[in-house]
């Protein structure tokens, strides 16, 4: 017999213990080339394995048979010079399996079917060049039917359908491929999947094709939701044959998920496909064949409880696969919305889309370089009877990359973004609730930016309070970074009122640039500028219909030869209708306006019948700063105009970040301090000096009991200007100043009168102009109706309510209303050393950490506190009180909600962010000092109380006491200080 010719046949029956492994190696080679077969057994003694393997010239088959019970693995592998195949399966309760195996120095096949029990795991996988083809599935504990083949050679086939029934079952497949060589007609992918809970009888259902030249098509549906996942690309050249869409399919209560994909980007394509069911059965059915454009995408599905999750992934170099998709809730009243389409080079795309049974969000991460990229999120909401809508979008050209966010739940709506930008990029965002025409929006556009930071944001809402429903909507886009030019802009309406706002510099320049609008039972809008732009201005209006009713506008250009170092606009406008607590339909406009510069130009402008009038014209030959701030207020009782020429300052701050900023952050050793920005702060007090240069660009609303203005002596106690300036003084106009908690928050003001109708005036103002945080640094012994129901509404409003705990000898011992109302944030006072002071009210304590009525719920400092006061009593002071402690915790959580604002966050999220900082920081010792002889004798009332029983043998005058009596969710400091770290 010619030896060339010689064929070896082996025809064996192996029964061995699982205890003993065995392992086989063949090997052939001929003028076809060379090819190698391995196996590996572990077989449990009630086992048998019977095969047979024929060897050829340069050629191997073989055929295996095994079925048994108990624990059983079996393996085998192929591989030739250019290609390997290989299969690996286990089980540990039962195993049927046939198989055969064939190859050659020019190709292999693999393919098996089986059916196990128990813990098993199955996987098959070819090779071939720079393609790729793997199948792997299994089930935790049930069972698992399969039959799979892989072809290897010039190009890699495969084909599978398996199913699954148990716990924690899973299937995954994938082609892909590095370089992409050769060319085929069509590509075909066919699939279904269908599933079927255990215990329910909903199902998941889903066909899947890619007919002719490279189309994909699918569909999902349930009994209760579907979710929809569409993506349509083409090459640079537009061929037919490189385009493709997807759809993703999930649903089932939460219990079953698929998912797959599919992209192209020129001559690479790959596809991944994961399919996971956690409870109950699963068919699955993949054929694909001739795959030679290799792909890069993958979609991954997880189900958990009552909602679903599903990330996506894709990266490539030329034009992307577009994106448009649709995630809505189970109940069918909210969605989140995803668009995105462009080219890069390279370019990444990566999120996760979660939907459940009453809510939906998306987070989209994207990186794009050197190319175009389009986005556009949106979310939706039925709630109380109504639509919620809020939209942003994206488009640039350049280089780009952040983070995309959209959120719909029961109550609100969000859309944001925040991203980085080099090039020319445009951003918008826009909300609306469906009655009274509430609606906000803002923009902003860059052009020859350099990593510029942008932030976009919209948000809408609606909550009921006493059978009443009450919207909210807004729209921020921040801006900080170098452009060539930038210009902003920011709309509210508000039944038949508007507001808006302009911001602009058209010579290139660093700086910041922000604008935002929101709706209340208002319309209200800003603007604020900070650049070294040789040419800048800044408008905003409101009124009613078509008829402007107050505006007012700033600009600032260098002249020939001259230069701005740095020019500084802060403008607002806010159209406020009467209602039943608001007396007088309102239009006003404010302007804070700084420049440092030289042969150069500033001016401020109002409107007036229907054009600009210039209220003061600045110009100087040589070096000069100036400031002025102005307003323009019309409303249904007077009109009043007011220009400010703001006077340097005389004196200069002996600490520019006072103790207190410092120890609220964690650091002693701050030279200026951050955030607050899109965050509004309303104060009721004594007013503020809003000429004061460390306000100047902070403060946007004054009012007192008669309404809107302001006065030569805005402040004429400086309590409110010294609260004002530890939650937002920042570093004043002229880089001379203090720092507060919050120095890029805004500040509206409220001179009160402190009597409980006038506070309740100011909580209503501060609410229906868009405040998130009030902060009242006042307190009395007396309840009132007319004050709570106050309370309520802003509350109801989504407004974190802060109010001081009271300094409780010698005449008050419990804590103060409004502090001790149900929901209110009460602050109590701490020293520089972080104990809690004799003289701060004490409230009750029930040892739950939950704030309760009266309860204190935070300590801040409140001690020898230096703050901003009246420029005509120094600009600068030190006082105690917790009316010192309050502004630091409305400005820690103006910092605070900041950070969070692109994550939808609102009041009760930040209220429990600090309460979680507040327990890591808990105050335990009391200070007892000599002053405390003073008030013993009205301690000796309130010996009952516990705490002042406590104290009461330490108020001698003789020392300073530190007592160990404090713990838990105490008195005097609440939870604790909630410390954070810029």
């Amino acid at each position: 017999m010619d030896p060339g010719r010689c064929v070896l046949l082996l025809a064996v029956l192996i029964l061995m213990p699982t205890a003993c492994a065995i392992s086989v190696s063949y090997g052939s080679s001929g003028y076809g080339g060379s090819v190698t077969l391995s196996e590996s057994y572990e077989l449990d003694t009630s086992t048998s394995l019977s095969e047979a393997t024929s060897l050829g010239q340069g050629s191997v088959e073989q055929t295996k048979s095994a079925s048994g019970t108990g624990n059983n693995r079996i393996s085998t592998s192929i591989s030739s010079k250019g290609y390997s195949a290989g299969s690996s399966i286990e089980s540990t309760s039962s195993l049927s399996l046939s198989s055969a195996v064939a190859g050659d120095g020019s190709g292999a096949g693999i393919s098996q079917a089986l059916s196990a029990s128990g813990s098993v795991s199955s996987s098959l996988n070819g090779v071939s060049g720079d393609l790729e083809a793997m199948h792997s599935a299994g089930v935790e504990s049930g069972f698992l039917s399969s039959a799979q083949s892989i072809g290897v050679g010039n190009d890699v086939s495969a084909m599978e359908s398996t199913q699954i029934a148990g716990m924690n079952g899973y299937v995954s497949a994938g082609f892909s491929s590095k370089d992409g060589s050769g060319e085929v007609a069509s590509t075909v992918y066919e699939g279904a999947i269908f599933g079927t809970l255990g215990s329910g009888s909903s199902a998941v259902y889903g066909d899947l094709a890619l007919n002719g030249p490279g189309s994909l098509t699918a569909s999902a549906s349930d009994l209760g939701s579907s979710s929809k996942h569409e993506i349509l690309m083409e090459d640079e050249g537009g061929d037919a044959d490189e385009r493709a869409s997807t759809m993703l399919l999930a649903a089932t209560g939460g219990y079953a998920l698929s998912g797959a994909s599919l992209s192209a980007t020129g001559d690479r394509v790959s596809l991944c496909s994961v399919i996971s069911n956690p409870k109950g059965s699963l068919v699955t059915k993949e054929v694909q064949s001739g795959v030679s454009k290799p792909m890069s995408s993958q979609s991954i599905g997880i189900a958990s409880g009552n909602s679903v999750t599903t990330t996506w992934s894709r990266s490539g170099r030329g034009k992307m696969s577009p994106i448009s998709s649709t995630y809505r809730s189970t109940d069918g009243t909210k969605s989140v919305s995803n668009s995105v389409s462009g080219s890069g080079y390279p370019y990444s795309i990566a999120g996760s889309a979660t939907y459940g049974e009453s809510s939906a969000a998306m987070y989209q991460t994207l990186s794009n370089t050197n190319g175009a990229l389009t986005t556009s999120q949106s979310a939706w909401s039925r709630s109380n009877g109504e639509e919620l809508i809020a939209t942003s979008s994206l488009k640039s050209s350049g280089t780009i990359s952040g983070t995309q966010i959209a959120i719909s739940d029961p109550v609100k709506v969000i859309s944001s973004q925040s991203l980085t930008v080099t090039g020319t990029a445009t951003v918008s965002s826009s909300s609306r609730a469906s009655s009274n025409g509430d609606s906000s929006s803002a923009s902003a556009s860059v052009s020859g930016a350099s990593k510029m930071s942008l932030t976009a944001l919209a948000d809408a809402s609606n909550t009921r309070y006493n059978n009443e429903l009450y919207h909210r909507t807004g729209a921020l886009v921040d801006t900080s970074g170098y452009a060539k030019s930038i210009k902003s802009d920011s709309s509210a309406s508000y039944l038949n009122n508007f507001a808006r706002s302009h911001g602009e510099w058209t010579k290139a320049g660093s700086g910041e640039l922000t604008v935002s609008a929101e709706t209340v039972k208002s319309a209200v809008s800003d603007v604020e500028m900070k650049t070294g732009s040789d040419a800048a201005l800044s408008y905003t209006q409101s009124g009613t219909g078509s008829s402007v009713k107050s505006g007012l506008y700033t600009y600032a250009a260098k002249r020939s030869g001259g230069d701005v170092y740095l020019y500084q606009s802060h403008l607002y406008s806010h159209a406020y209708p009467k209602n039943d607590h608001h007396s007088m339909d309102e239009y006003v406009s404010t302007a804070s306006s700084a420049i440092s510069a030289k042969k150069s130009d500033m001016k401020i402008q109002q409107w007036e019948n229907g054009r600009w009038v210039t209220a003061k014209n600045y110009y100087s030959s040589g070096s000069y700063t100036a400031a002025v701030r102005a307003n323009d207020i019309l409303t249904s009782e007077y009109k009043w105009d007011r220009l400010w020429e703001v006077q340097p300052r005389s004196k200069t701050p002996y600490d520019r970040v006072p103790w207190g900023v410092e120890y609220m952050y964690s650091s002693s050793s701050l030279s200026k301090t951050y955030g607050g920005e899109g965050i509004d702060v309303a104060i009721i007090d004594t007013g503020a000096d809003t000429l004061h240069p460390d306000l100047l660009m902070r403060i946007e609303d004054f009012a007192d009991a008669y309404g809107p203005g302001e006065y030569t002596q805005s402040d004429p106690h400086g309590h409110g200007t010294h609260v004002a300036g530890t939650i937002v003084a920042d570093g004043g106009f002229d880089g001379k100043g203090i720092y507060g908690m919050a120095p890029e928050a805004d500040l509206r003001v409220y001179s009160t009168n402190f009597y409980h109708s006038d506070v309740a005036s100011g909580i209503y103002r501060a609410t229906d102009l868009g405040a998130e945080i009030i902060s009242m640094s006042l307190g009395g012994s007396v309840e009132s109706s007319t004050l709570n129901r106050a309370l309520d509404y802003s509350m109801a409003n989504g407004v974190l309510v802060v109010a001081a705990a009271g300094n409780g000898l010698p005449n008050n011992p419990t804590m103060a209303t409004p502090a001790r109302y149900p929901g209110v944030v009460g602050v109590g006072a701490i020293d520089s050393s972080g104990n809690a002071i004799w003289w701060s009210s004490p409230g009750s304590n029930d040892g739950d950490y939950i704030p309760e009525g009266n309860e204190v719920t935070f300590g801040a400092p409140g001690v020898s506190v230096y703050s901003t006061y009246p420029i005509y009593w120094g600009y600068y002071t030190t006082m105690s009180g917790t009316s010192m402690a309050t502004p630091h915790i409305a400005g820690t959580a103006a910092s605070l909600w900041s950070r969070y604002l692109i994550y939808g966050d609102g009041a009760n999220d930040i209220k429990n962010m600090m309460m979680n900082y507040a327990k890591q920081n808990d105050v335990t010792t009391v200070k007892v000092t000599p002053e405390s002889v003073l008030y013993r004798s009205y301690a000796e009332q309130y010996l009952n109380s516990g705490y002042y029983s406590s104290i009461y043998p330490y108020m001698d005058g003789s020392k300073t006491y530190y007592l160990n009596m404090l713990q838990g969710d105490d008195v005097l400091t609440g939870v604790g200080v909630p410390r954070i770290k810029l």
